[in-house]
């Protein structure tokens, strides 16, 4: 599933690795394929690729995450081990079409 949340009422301005770390902390036997600082819409950003298990099953999860105006955006692809590579495009183009205010 593709998915976002934004929170612009986050008084304690987490850095972007401990909002990825708290999104991740729902996997086990987490392994990181790649993790990549970028720019997105000319502000510091992760995207982070990994796979492990919840609840036991084979899991991706694929995250942007980046600030701007004082809110937080984290975007979200998650999906079984066997869909992840079929569905990626789509979740490239939620990115690519995403423009926060």
């Amino acid at each position: 599933s593709i998915s976002y949340i934004s929170d612009c009422q986050d008084a304690s301005d987490p850095d972007l690795n401990s909002i990825a770390n708290g999104v991740f902390g729902g996997l086990s036997d987490i392994t990181y394929d790649s993790k990549e600082d970028m720019e997105f819409r000319r502000r510091e950003a992760k995207r982070i690729l990994a796979h492990g298990k919840v609840d036991g099953v084979p899991t991706y999860i694929d995250l942007l995450v980046f600030k701007k105006n004082r809110c937080i955006y984290v975007l979200t692809y998650v999906s079984l081990s066997m869909t992840y590579k079929e569905n990626k495009k789509n979740f490239d183009q939620f990115i690519e079409g995403f423009n926060p205010p």
